[in-house]
């Protein structure tokens, strides 16, 4: 079966050809890199001792592995750190958050040989895989060349699952070259098993992301909040993260009738995509709202100068939240499965969200138990729940406070995962 996709990946890597080369030369995706190859001079830097290589595909998977590393590297100190990527994003994250990383690479394209100049390249004693990157021929190759691979903070999401399930004959063999598969809940350890994977190696130890998120002070630039901070001071703001198309009018909607009651309240806007800016720009001119886009924000004129700020730039929804008294969460009033609803919680900020939200099933019930979220159904129930939050400042607090207890409840992820890893792994032995 590994032939026959080999067959299959390497038509589909032929027909997309030129957008490949496109994104190597004009895009700056480095081609060399995703062909296994490395310069010498690098990887002899990296000196003789030994190496895990941890692969984290994007932005997400980087954020988890920023609040790992500090753990494995107290448990391994000897160990260097090789990190690789697959989205251009998610390495400059990696880049931003753990500086201190060896080496840092994307990965290569799942072909056999490009996968094995990489292996024999870094020989890591281990690679460590975040959350679900199930690449048939990097998990073959390590296997063979005797490289333990563990999978940590492991997800299935609903959506991918039927998929993974549908090809259990080829997934099964595939995935007994997995050493430990440490999974976020049962649900989750429920699925890789109906995928194939040995019930011997599968464990529930929770969620990484509950570390990462309780890490405040790493999560954002504490200048740059402090600036926007004092620029937006005496505004009751409002965050709408991650949003999709349909939410953004239903969005809006129920801040015009949050602003029929408080007048100073601020609306951060922030597509889900970029690539929707101008579509969601159009939608405020029809509305008659005044609004910046957050890169204008120089041009304020008062505080009361604006009633919309539109987020069009990448990595400051977390600052926003941190500012905000309260967070909607996208994805959640149409039918796309839902987005983080734990990153507000963080700064213990009042989470609302819809009804769809299949994506976070797990983090949408712990935060409804303890009373720290309000899900609600359509656009009168959500304006319903601004006014009521933004009005009642005790019950504003109390929420944030019950969401934020979510995420101290639920930290320690990290430490379990490290001591598994320890038990199984030792300086200078692979499997």
């Amino acid at each position: 079966m590994l032939a026959v996709y080999n067959l299959i990946f390497l038509f589909a890597l032929l027909l997309s050809s030129p957008v490949l080369l496109y994104l190597a030369i004009v895009r700056g995706h480095s081609l060399k890199e995703r062909l296994g190859f490395h310069n010498k001079e690098a990887l002899i830097s990296l000196g003789d001792r030994p190496r895990v290589w941890f692969h984290a595909a994007s932005v997400g998977e980087v954020k988890v592995l920023a609040a790992f590393l500090p753990h494995f590297k107290s448990e391994f100190p000897d160990y260097k750190i090789v990190i690789s990527t697959t989205t251009k994003t998610g390495k400059a994250q990696a880049k931003r958050l753990i500086p201190d990383a060896d080496f840092l690479t994307y990965l290569p394209i799942d072909l056999y040989w490009c996968v094995q100049t990489a292996l024999r390249s870094f020989n890591p004693q281990a690679l460590v895989i975040v959350e679900t990157e199930l690449w048939p021929n990097l998990l073959g190759v390590a296997g063979k060349l005797r490289i333990r691979v563990f999978l940590i903070n492991g997800r299935i999401s609903a959506k991918s699952f039927p998929k993974y399930r549908k090809f259990k004959f080829f997934f099964a063999s595939v995935l007994s070259e997995v050493d430990s598969f440490l999974m976020q809940t049962e649900t989750d350890r429920e699925r890789i098993l109906k995928t194939g994977a040995p019930p011997g190696s599968v464990k529930v130890v929770g969620n990484t992301k509950f570390d990462y998120l309780s890490l405040k002070e790493r999560l954002v630039d504490g200048d740059r909040r402090d600036g926007l901070s004092e620029l937006l001071s005496g505004r009751q703001i409002v965050v709408a993260g991650s949003t999709r198309r349909g939410e953004e009018e239903v969005v809006l909607d129920a801040f015009r009738a949050l602003r029929s009651n408080r007048k100073d309240s601020l609306l951060i806007l922030a597509p889900r995509h970029l690539s929707r800016l101008k579509e969601v720009e159009s939608l405020l001119n029809r509305g008659g709202w005044r609004f910046l886009r957050r890169r204008q924000l120089e041009k304020i004129k008062g505080n009361n100068s604006v009633d919309v700020i539109l987020l069009d730039t990448m990595g400051e929804l977390l600052i926003f939240y941190s500012l905000a008294e309260v967070a909607f969460v996208g994805g959640s009033l149409v039918p796309v499965g839902g987005h983080d609803p734990l990153e507000p919680a963080a700064f213990a900020v009042p989470v609302l969200f819809g009804p769809y939200m299949e994506n976070a099933s797990d983090s949408r019930a712990l935060l409804l138990k303890s009373g720290g979220a309000l899900e609600v159904k359509n656009g009168p129930e959500l304006a319903e729940s601004l006014i009521e939050l933004l009005t009642d400042q005790a019950k504003r607090r109390d929420m944030g406070l019950s969401a934020q207890r979510v995420i101290e409840e639920n930290s320690g992820t990290c430490s379990k995962i490290v001591r598994i890893l320890k038990a199984r792994l030792s300086a200078g032995s692979n499997r």
